[in-house]
């Protein structure tokens, strides 16, 4: 009797081993899309919207990098996103890639969803208008703004390197600005910033920026270096920062003999001016 008492309590101890074994081995809970939804990321619901479409994806591309996610979790993380047609849309596409075999990688998600919600002809349509882009009327800022706006649509942007931008950039500012600096020294400058961005450098800050400074009342010397001097540092500013470039706290001057412009087109010697309207708001 006491042998199979036993022999019975050692059974039920190698039952517990073996499910606290099983559990052990069972995968942990994903934690991973609730840590993808603390960095707030937006639903997409189709509709025709290629900018719209674009940004989404940069912004989930970001989120993506910083969690260093996998392929899959890409895939998961973006498709649970999606809502309304566009969450019909994938459903219909996911069965698509099944049936022919394709596997529903992250590369193959986003190239069905680009064309799906930002055609081929439209992106070239884009890539036209970043191509011909010119400064004509527009502030140096506003420039650079729709410039940055458009270079994200251009395939050629992407898989060249700086000096093409750089040139492109360059070439649309308008003629005085152009003979004012030097063609060639845009190019250098632009370059030369972005190399240091790109490295990890702090960015340079304006004197006239400087915490306690009010960018408004600023006297800027009036002499012709000073102003070649600011007009450089605005356009590379304009050109390599990927914040909002309306805020920019230096001038973007029009050429006219040797004064900057105000928006009535007067001019207000020795201000300081952003790029498209004074910052005093005046």
């Amino acid at each position: 009797m006491a042998w199979r008492e036993k022999n019975a309590t050692i059974d039920a101890l190698l039952e517990r081993v073996v499910g606290i074994l099983e559990r052990k081995n069972e995968p942990a809970p994903n934690c991973g899309l609730s840590e993808f939804h603390k960095n707030k990321p937006s639903q997409f619901r189709g509709r025709f919207d290629p900018n719209g479409a674009q940004l989404w994806l940069e912004e989930l591309e970001k989120i993506f990098e910083a969690m260093a996610c996998s392929n899959e979790e890409k895939v998961a993380y973006a498709t649970f996103m999606l809502a309304g047609e566009a969450e019909h849309w994938w459903r219909i596409a996911r069965h698509q890639l099944g049936t022919e075999g394709i596997i529903a990688d992250w590369q193959t998600f986003r190239r069905r969803f680009l064309e799906k919600y930002f055609p081929a002809d439209l992106r070239r349509r884009k890539e036209l208008e970043v191509l011909n882009l010119k400064q004509e009327s527009m502030s140096v800022g506003e420039y650079a703004a729709r410039f940055d706006e458009l270079s994200r649509y251009c395939s050629y942007f992407m898989h060249a390197d700086d000096r093409a931008q750089c040139s492109k950039f360059g070439s649309g500012l308008r003629l005085d600005i152009k003979q004012a600096i030097g063609y060639q020294q845009i190019m250098i400058l632009c370059r030369d910033k972005r190399k240091e961005i790109r490295n990890g450098k702090k960015p340079y800050i304006h004197p006239n920026c400087q915490r306690g400074n009010n960018p408004s009342r600023v006297k800027q010397p009036n002499h012709g270096d000073s102003r070649q001097s600011e007009l450089k540092f605005s356009i590379v500013e304009a050109f390599t920062s990927r914040e909002n470039v309306a805020v920019i706290l230096l001038p973007a001057l029009n050429a006219d003999n040797g004064k900057p412009k105000n928006d009535k087109g007067g001019s207000n010697k020795g201000e300081v001016w952003n790029v498209g309207r004074n910052i005093g708001g005046r």
